[in-house]
């Protein structure tokens, strides 16, 4: 009995032992994780390799779609379902459209969600250029938008798909980042050089920034 409990003592002291640096180590883990980067925000490096990987055709962007009329005080784009994008939204929209075709979008293959505000989105910024990817409905779930990126990008073609913004935090926790929620309209960019290799999350840039980011 005696060996015994010197025995569970000697456990219990070995647990408590380790705890700190149980919760030293995943500090961190937590510490190693890639920081996003709000590429509006003077880092010229990275905008600079973004825009020299898009000509390339190396770069993989999740929109965001615009903002959601569902449960709120605001008008529908589509009045006959309440499940779309505002209409208050278009302006923004509009912009980003131009933007995107600013950027160039003769190497760019888009998906979108059949959700009704990523289809409505993707109206809005592409026109009918866009198709929808049925993988994607459910694109917050078992790395499925990954998937869908590995999948669907092609050499020296860019990747474009617009979705809800839980499929964008799962996609960056995928990748190594914090499951954050971007706003209405967000774009987050990741770089894909080599076929059948994970992406490199770069960074994101917000609808109202891409004139200060991109410098047109």
């Amino acid at each position: 009995m005696a060996s015994r409990s010197k025995a569970l003592i000697y456990k219990r002291v070995l647990l408590f032992s380790l705890l700190p640096f149980s919760f030293f180590s995943l500090m961190f883990l937590l510490l190693q994780q890639p920081v996003l980067l709000d590429l509006s925000d003077n880092h010229q490096t990275e905008v600079a390799s973004l825009k020299s990987s898009w000509e390339n055709g190396e770069v993989i962007a999740v929109i965001h779609h615009l903002e959601s009329c569902e449960g709120k005080d605001v008008q529908c784009w589509n009045t006959e379902n309440e499940n779309g994008i505002s209409k208050r939204s278009l302006g923004m929209g509009y912009a980003l459209a131009e933007d995107l075709q600013i950027l160039g979008l003769h190497k760019a293959d888009i998906y979108y969600s059949p959700q009704q505000r990523s289809e409505e989105t993707s109206r809005v910024l592409f026109s009918y250029e866009g198709v929808a990817d049925e993988s994607l409905a459910q694109c917050d779930v078992d790395n499925q938008l990954l998937n869908a990126a590995m999948e669907n990008k092609r050499t020296e073609r860019n990747l474009v798909f617009v979705v809800y913004g839980d499929c964008i935090s799962e996609f960056q926790k995928n990748l190594g980042a914090s499951r954050d929620t971007p706003t209405y309209a967000t774009t987050l960019f990741a770089i894909n050089r080599s076929s059948g290799s994970k992406p490199r999350l770069l960074g994101f840039v917000k609808a109202e920034d891409w004139e200060s980011t991109f410098g047109w």
